[in-house]
């Protein structure tokens, strides 16, 4: 799935349930990039978009 083009609010992911999986997203330009509550299984989030750190990675800059 991909979601392109949100342009509103303050979260770019905002996960407020449990049981998700988070990964492979680039998120840029909120003030909060990702804000995901424990209990949720994701890939590393690194701010370096030219390093790869997991295949599963969440990117954020």
């Amino acid at each position: 799935m991909s979601v392109e083009g949100l342009a509103s609010g303050n979260v770019g992911i905002d996960v407020t349930s449990v049981s998700n999986l988070i990964v492979r997203n680039l998120v840029s330009g909120f003030p909060t990039n990702y804000a995901i509550v424990p209990g949720n299984d994701m890939g590393p989030i690194t701010a370096s978009l030219g390093v790869a750190v997991s295949p599963w990675g969440n990117a954020s800059h």
